[in-house]
């Protein structure tokens, strides 16, 4: 009978290769990778990850966006900088929230999300195509 990865003796030493959060992370680094590589660097995965998130809801708070990508606050208050002096997102004070600022794409962002979404799928398959069919779920 087959072992699962949670039948091991406390007197084993831990293993990386079957530790299921460090393979994630792996995974998403991998991921990270590939889709940097097929955008040229145009953007990272976690700045598609915005530009997804924004073109979803328009209009989004940063707290929102935290909530919607995972991001931590700190992090993605520099990449709300950095994606709005590209050209990419504009941020306008919030009309329910005078301390928060709403989030739109630019024509700049729209095209950049468009172009990158091709490869945000080639990235996703790349990972998907590393599991078994009847392993995959939608």
């Amino acid at each position: 009978m087959a072992r699962s990865m949670t039948d091991h003796p406390e007197s084993e030493p831990y293993r990386l290769a079957t530790s299921a959060s460090h393979l994630l992370h792996r995974a998403e680094q991998l991921a990270s990778e590939r889709f940097t590589q097929l955008v040229n660097g145009a953007v990272t995965l976690r700045q598609f990850a915005v530009l997804a998130a924004v073109h979803e809801n328009s209009g989004l708070s940063q707290s929102d966006l935290v909530r919607a990508t995972g991001i931590d606050r700190s992090t993605l208050a520099d990449m709300m900088k950095g994606l709005e002096n590209r050209g990419l997102v504009v941020r306008t004070p919030s009309t329910a929230d005078g301390r928060a600022y709403s989030v739109r794409l630019t024509q700049s962002g729209a095209a950049i999300l468009a172009a990158a979404t091709q490869h945000a799928r080639a990235a996703d398959a790349a990972i998907l195509d590393l599991l078994p069919r009847t392993k995959r779920k939608a």
